[in-house]
């Protein structure tokens, strides 16, 4: 009986192990998005270098960022990539929560105002993997998407 319970414990510990380790990218988030700019054809995009940029676009606190590339389109408003690599856990939902809000309010303004931006915004999205979190708005969204995520397999 102590062996079972003793081989559970272990199966436990094991999962759990597993699941909190998160998959780490092969490149800098800097480098990915360099990539992506080449692979995608992301032309006009003016890339943001200081977090405070982050703080001032999409209300995300410097402190909640360990790493960052981002970029937004300088000739309209249409294109938002941002690659943040969080502190931690609770920073990677706060990170998240920021991104998800602004992303959802373009989307309501959209709504209400341009029916084609609204469209391009209904196939981008917010997503967390672990202290990961990723906005991607773009018309090419799901290349852009696909492309980064094989940076992580």
């Amino acid at each position: 009986m102590k062996r079972i319970f003793s081989l559970t414990l272990l199966l436990i510990l094991v999962a759990l192990c597993l699941i909190g380790c998160e998959a780490e990218p092969s490149k800098e988030l800097s480098e990915i998005l360099k990539d992506i700019n080449t692979s995608c054809n992301i032309e006009n995009a003016e890339v943001l270098s200081d977090v405070k940029e982050l703080e001032t676009r999409y209300m995300i606190e410097s402190s909640d960022v360990s790493t960052f590339a981002a970029e937004v389109s300088s000739d309209n408003n249409d294109l938002h990539i941002v690659f943040v690599k969080a502190c931690d856990e609770e920073s990677a939902q706060a990170v998240y929560s920021s991104l998800n809000s602004f992303y959802h309010s373009q989307l309501d303004i959209a709504q209400t105002y341009d029916d084609e931006y609204a469209k391009l915004l209904s196939d981008c999205s917010v997503e967390r993997d672990g202290n990961y979190v990723s906005m991607i708005i773009a018309d090419n969204a799901k290349e852009i998407k696909d492309t980064y995520n094989s940076f992580f397999e």
